[in-house]
């Protein structure tokens, strides 16, 4: 299975739902991908109903041929600079990361439906307490 999510350059439609504190938004946004020789770049936000924008930039190794993962840094609007990895396993994309000083954690599955779409679920920890939740629907527009 080629994913085109992350291994493709594409720009995807987002939509969906985010929970914090037992309330639930929905949200739109957007996530484009880019590849450069020695580095693919991830630009990706969401925006809650309320209007709230959480955006994440990501440097990511590009892959090689033989490994089944990538590591990648980000920075983010809500919790600075993260460290992660994504790692391919047949149908699914698994990223997980944290923040420099490890007091937040995350993970985050996006499932491939077809080449032009995607599901995506993840949560957000602070120091083992689940903080946030996220179910996502990915669209390839480009």
């Amino acid at each position: 299975m080629l994913h085109t999510f992350l291994l493709q350059p594409s720009t995807w439609d987002v939509t969906g739902s985010y929970t914090s504190m037992g309330k639930t938004l929905s949200v739109t946004g957007k996530s484009t991908i880019v590849h450069h020789e020695k580095t693919w770049i991830i630009d990706s936000f969401i925006q809650l109903e309320n209007g709230v924008v959480l955006q994440t930039d990501y440097k990511v190794e590009p892959l090689k041929v033989s490994c089944a993962g990538v590591a990648f840094t980000a920075s983010s609007s809500i919790l600075g600079e993260l460290d992660g990895n994504f790692t391919i396993q047949d149908d699914k994309i698994i990223e997980v990361y944290h923040t420099k000083d490890q007091q937040f954690t995350g993970q985050e599955t996006m499932t491939m439906l077809d080449e032009n779409h995607y599901i995506s679920k993840g949560t957000l920890h602070q120091q083992g307490i689940v903080k946030s939740t996220w179910s996502l629907n990915l669209t390839k527009i480009s």
